[in-house]
């Protein structure tokens, strides 16, 4: 099981809104609207069973695919993430999460590949059209741009990563500098 950690923080969202959910559902009812109980009593139903550890999700989240990252031999280093493209960061016209997209470095390219929704996306950039390497931060995620001048690429390609030190390792063993944050 490694949703432990997952477990603690449905329970402390479930704790919190528990009593609030309750008294709103308390005050629907001596307010007479009852639609808006019934909302509310399945919002305290909900908080119920996360306090109760949600079973079902965390099973659900032991059976998703795990985010990893590996060395294919001295051929190449793989790492699991999520991706962002487009125009830019603001108008970026294809996402995927995490374990859906794959970045893999070799020495020739940096290929990030997703596959969602049952289309497949695979951009290569040559390491000749790599301009810079750049770490993007963003509320609750990090990212690696990869800064290019290749045209049949989108512009802007975010690769999320789910392990910094790994992924500045595999960078730095086939070549490829970043610039820091």
């Amino acid at each position: 099981m490694r949703a432990p950690h997952l477990q603690s923080v449905l329970r402390v969202i479930g704790f919190i809104v528990l009593p609030f959910a309750g008294l709103f559902c308390l005050l629907c009812i001596a307010a007479g609207m009852l639609g808006a109980s019934v909302m509310f009593g399945i919002a305290v139903l909900a908080s119920i069973y996360l306090i109760s550890g949600a079973p079902h999700l965390i099973r659900m989240a032991d059976a998703f695919p795990k985010a990893t990252s590996q060395y294919e031999g001295d051929q190449a280093f793989i790492q699991t993430g999520g991706v962002r493209w487009g125009r830019s960061f603001w108008f970026a016209s294809g996402w995927a999460s995490v374990p859906f997209a794959h970045l893999r470095v070799s020495q020739d390219a940096l290929a990030v590949s997703v596959a969602a929704l049952h289309k497949r996306h695979t951009f290569t950039v040559p390491r000749s059209a790599v301009r810079r390497l750049t770490w993007k931060r963003a509320p609750f995620s990090l990212g690696l741009q990869i800064e290019h001048n290749l045209a049949g690429c989108p512009p802007f390609l975010l690769f999320w990563v789910t392990n910094r030190d790994a992924l500045v390792c595999g960078l730095r063993d086939f070549g490829y500098e970043m610039a820091m944050i």
